[in-house]
């Protein structure tokens, strides 16, 4: 069963923490679990408690967090008696002023569902900036009602986001961590640190990379034809999308026009872009798709030889992982768990952010080399059936439930 919230939705006040939900929530965190509450009884149906997946736009949202539940529960709804789960949604899919109004009635579902004995544990996915100031509420709840949580990373911004907060808030968040179980982090960066400034126990953070599903058709290895590169992410200079024009313009020689070309796809100033390519004059050979729907973006992956990933700041980028399920041919920028999923010149080339002359060196040692495209992409096949099938990610997540909550 799921629940998904959706639709169009109009501005209101945006939620903050107050001085005194602050108070409220640090004083209910701290309590003992011995004063805490003992309303919860018995399920009385039979039926198996269930894990609420907390996620944020349900799995509505194009970001990496909602990608990976989806991932998650399609894997689960394959096997109807693996376990029971109810998604729910803490944000909404429109304007984020709307959010306090999904974010009560999550919070009354998960008192009501919980005071009925129905929650075996809370698995709570948390970015940064609001997300968390949405999920301490949630966490607070959860631990007042004695409910086990799991608490599961996903910000790239985290660790800058917790560095610049007052203390007082530094010290809500350390609380909130420590209320859970377990913590899930994507890379050992963010177990370290938060083992290190979080003072969390190291036996309580796991980490466990993100995951995708096997297609059953890779796209083909194409001798001698033009090498189609792929960009997928929002057309921003966060992105890397000037990195990656400039990086071509350079690749662009007499000895390589013509043998490749770049398609891009997702929302952002694509005019302002096309123009970009105009100017850098490789226009011919660059197309701008727009935002494409998870089928579409899957189609223009299935085409590809090769995925360019310039970006600036990145935790542990879904399109990677897609990439090597497609058995793609990857460069990357060495942007959070980048360098932990990619071997460097084994499956994918790992250059510096901010770097156009590196991206251009790479990128055009695939143009040049087919031996190499072909390499990195037998590289991709097998660093992906060793540590990124969504299925070993189900596993390994259910035995974390088993072994902690």
């Amino acid at each position: 069963m799921q629940t998904l919230h959706a639709g169009k939705v109009m501005p209101i006040a945006p939620f903050h923490f107050t001085t005194l939900g602050f108070s409220m929530i640090e004083e209910m965190l701290s309590r003992p679990q011995s004063q805490r509450s003992q309303l919860t009884v018995k399920c009385s149906t039979g039926k198996p408690r269930k894990i609420l997946l907390i996620c944020p736009a349900g799995l509505l949202h194009h970001g990496g967090m909602s990608r990976i539940m989806a991932n998650l529960t399609e894997e689960w709804n394959q096997d109807p008696d693996s376990l029971a789960y109810t998604l729910i949604d803490p944000r909404g899919t429109g304007h984020v002023c709307w959010c306090p109004f999904f974010l009560l009635a999550a919070l009354l579902r998960i008192g009501w569902l919980s005071l009925l004995g129905k929650v075996r544990l809370i698995h709570i996915n948390v970015s940064e900036r609001g997300s968390v100031a949405r999920k301490a509420m949630i966490v607070t709840l959860a631990h007042w009602l004695n409910v086990p949580i799991v608490i599961h990373l996903h910000g790239g911004e985290f660790i800058e986001f917790f560095e610049s907060i007052p203390s007082l808030l530094k010290s809500l968040i350390r609380r909130m961590f420590l209320a859970a179980s377990c913590t899930i982090v994507l890379g050992e960066k963010w177990r370290a640190y938060l083992i290190e400034r979080l003072a969390l126990d190291p036996q309580r953070v796991i980490v466990l990379p993100n995951a995708v599903p096997r297609h059953e058709r890779p796209s083909p290895i194409r001798p001698n034809q033009i090498c189609r590169i792929v960009f997928l992410g929002r057309i921003t200079p966060e992105k890397g999308i000037d990195d990656l024009l400039n990086a071509l313009s350079i690749v662009n020689t007499s000895e390589t026009s013509g043998m490749w070309s770049l398609a891009c796809a997702g929302s952002g100033n694509i005019d302002k872009y096309r123009m970009r390519a105009e100017q850098l004059g490789i226009a011919k050979s660059v197309t701008f798709h727009g935002q494409l729907n998870p089928t579409a973006a899957d189609e223009l992956l299935a085409q590809a030889d090769v995925l360019v990933l310039p970006s600036h700041f990145e935790v542990m980028p879904m399109v990677i992982l897609e990439a090597l399920s497609h058995h793609l041919a990857i460069v990357s920028t060495a942007v959070g768990c980048v360098p932990e999923i990619l071997k460097h010149d084994v499956s994918g080339l790992i250059v510096p952010s901010k770097d156009p002359q590196a991206l251009a060196t790479s990128l055009s040692r695939i143009v040049r080399e087919p031996d190499l495209q072909k390499r990195l992409r037998e590289g991709a096949a097998s660093a992906f059936e060793e540590k990124f099938l969504i299925s070993s990610y189900s596993k390994s997540l259910l035995r974390i439930y088993d072994e902690y909550c």
